[in-house]
């Protein structure tokens, strides 16, 4: 319904998967066939001053990706790929372009588990999820923050494997957005948590939600297994809300009031009919007040007005 066209990046395993363009009546404007490989992730940013277009591409294993940031100019010629710094791949969950023209995206990698916080005597590997901020140009890692440094084992919900080959998955990461402060936002999935850090000293300045929340989570607010956690212009913040205790997943707006630690449940969108993502999924809210929710695995895309009236579903 909003003006401008629809952005999505099918992947059910047949057919035709690749970042595809569509207009508001379903008609195919470009797609990228598939090249044996999966794609996330697909918008538009802005590189060298111009709008371009952009998608994580690699192979996806365990629901972490091993890949690249492919960009193109407007007629989808490949310009160049962003990778990720310091020997790591870039994960498939995000890849943000700031003002500054640098990148936020996630890489991450097995090591041991006795390198994060509660994991002494523990044998294998745990996932360590690193945020990194990279220069456009130059590829230069500006800044990386590791999980292992700060997330301790206790905090995650998924039970600890004693299977030594396998990585134990612990935090998940998988969303990271540049707080009014400059601070970040960074979802976790496997603790049920939101985390803001300080991009100086790299602590954790406060939890939402997860076992550790600093907020009292007011009716509502609860969420688990999230992704997509966005601060928006007025002050809220946005989340998609895979799991919730009905066993189906909403878009949720919340209001943090960081001095009385509260958390305040402003919104929920949920699908007529009840929709479960066990994975992925998005909110994105439009310039004339509509918001589109994409519900991950479950494969609807919905728009809503601003006061929740179901507007456009496909």
């Amino acid at each position: 319904v909003a003006p401008g066209l629809l952005f999505c990046t099918p992947s059910n395993g047949s057919g035709r998967d690749g970042p595809a363009i569509f207009t508001n009546d379903g008609e195919l404007v470009w797609l990228r066939p598939d090249s044996g490989t999966q794609v996330t992730n697909f918008h538009v940013i802005q590189f060298a001053g111009q709008p371009a277009l952009a998608w994580w591409e690699g192979i996806v294993n365990g629901g972490i990706g091993t890949g690249d940031v492919v960009v193109t100019d407007r007629s989808y010629r490949e310009i160049t790929r962003i990778r990720a710094g310091n020997g790591r791949r870039a994960d498939l969950h995000e890849f943000q372009v700031t003002p500054q023209g640098t990148a936020l995206l996630l890489a991450d990698a097995g090591v041991p588990a006795t390198s994060a916080p509660g994991g002494a005597g523990l044998n294998g590997q745990v996932l360590d999820c690193a945020v990194q901020e990279i220069d456009l140009q130059t590829g230069a890692v500006l800044f990386e923050w590791h999980t292992v440094d700060h997330v301790s084992i206790d905090e995650s919900s998924i039970p600890y494997s004693a299977d030594a080959t396998a990585i134990y998955d612990y935090v998940h990461a998988n969303s990271i957005d540049v707080d009014t402060d400059g601070g970040l936002l960074v979802s976790a999935r496997n603790t049920s948590t939101v985390y803001k850090i300080d991009r100086a000293s790299g602590a954790i300045v406060w939890r939402l939600g997860g076992k550790q929340s600093d907020f009292a989570m007011g009716a509502g607010a609860n969420f688990s297994w999230q992704h997509d956690a966005r601060r928006q212009a007025d002050g809220t913040l946005t989340i998609f809300d895979d799991s919730t205790s009905p066993g189906h997943s909403r878009a949720i707006v919340l209001r943090l009031d960081e001095q009385a630690e509260t958390a305040t449940l402003v919104r929920a969108f949920e699908h007529p009919t009840p929709l479960f993502a066990k994975s992925q999924g998005n909110l994105q809210l439009l310039p004339r007040g509509t918001v589109l929710v994409g519900w991950g695995d479950a494969g609807y895309v919905s728009e809503f007005s601003g006061t929740g009236e179901l507007v456009f579903d496909t």
